[in-house]
């Protein structure tokens, strides 16, 4: 129970996101920069000490969380990018398909089919994302090219996450995470300097923003999600994760007094249903294997 709890605090921690993003200033791409290289900073202790106690070749280390870093900064910089050229609404229903594309890129990546009990929760989660779909989604042609871009950029979330689960055996989640970290925010830092001119926060505020959206959704959002793809299934965490869709709404309507539309009320019981329903099948393995 303790891991799925701390399963739902980091769900819960990425979809803060959503507030210090609103809060800030500074242009999308130097904001995933900064939120990288912050978080990356943060944790270096605990990456230098799990190096001392391992003692692997630091270029090894480095090397194998290239690809990884490369398409985690691509999904910042495409969801920025993306998020601009469509509706919130059409951006929203996109990156909700992770679980869509989870189990193909489970297959492709690694051979692992996902269970009965996680197809029926996938379905569950898909029906309310159908509603969202055909409430809220804008089919406009105007708007295919950012559609394609966060369709895009939805997969490359699907893939960064199983590449977590593909690099953890012998792999300490720190000196893991530390360099994944450290060369996404560099290639996001050279994409913003290059695409908005760079960025230094104007004041104490903005400052303190840019640290709070590097420890909340990073340091401990981003590694819970990283450390879960270790822990449990592939699917289970990108459904469970479809909760920063309801938590986001949520820390919307408290902090800016934003009522939610009744098709958030309906996608939100139906993704709340299917994470219920896999956290469920979690805990009666887990009982079972203590009798």
């Amino acid at each position: 129970m303790r891991r799925q709890i701390g399963l739902l605090c980091g769900v819960f921690a990425s979809a803060s996101s959503v507030v210090f993003i609103r809060e800030s200033e500074a242009p999308p791409i130097m904001l995933a920069a900064y939120r990288c290289l912050i978080a990356a900073l943060i944790l270096s202790p605990l990456a230098y000490r799990a190096w001392r106690q391992t003692q692997p070749r630091l270029r090894d280390t480095i090397l194998a969380t290239g690809w990884p870093a490369l398409v985690l900064a691509l999904h910042f910089i495409s969801w920025n990018i993306g998020a601009r050229l469509t509706p919130a609404a059409n951006a929203t229903l996109i990156v909700s398909l992770v679980p869509l594309a989870m189990p193909i890129v489970l297959w492709v990546m690694l051979r692992e089919r996902i269970s009965h009990r996680e197809r029926i929760a996938t379905a569950v989660a898909s029906a309310g994302l159908v509603i969202l779909a055909i409430t809220d989604f804008d089919a406009s042609p105007a708007w295919l090219l950012g559609d394609m871009v966060c369709f895009g950029s939805m997969a490359l979330m699907a893939v960064y996450l199983v590449y977590s689960r593909k690099n953890a055996d012998g792999t300490s989640l720190w000196l893991y995470l530390v360099p994944l970290y450290a060369v996404s925010g560099l290639l996001c830092l050279a994409a913003g300097a290059l695409l908005e001119g760079g960025y230094w926060p104007s004041s104490g505020y903005q400052g303190t923003q840019l640290l709070a959206i590097a420890v909340v959704p990073m340091v401990i959002g981003h590694s819970i999600l990283n450390w879960g793809m270790r822990v449990f299934s592939g699917q289970h965490v990108a459904l469970v994760n479809l909760l920063q869709f309801v938590f986001a709404g949520l820390l919307a309507y408290w902090l800016y007094a934003e009522t939610p539309h009744l098709s958030f009320v309906l996608t939100a019981t139906t993704i709340t249903l299917a994470a219920a329903w896999v956290i469920s099948a979690r805990q009666s393995e887990s009982a079972a294997a203590q009798r």
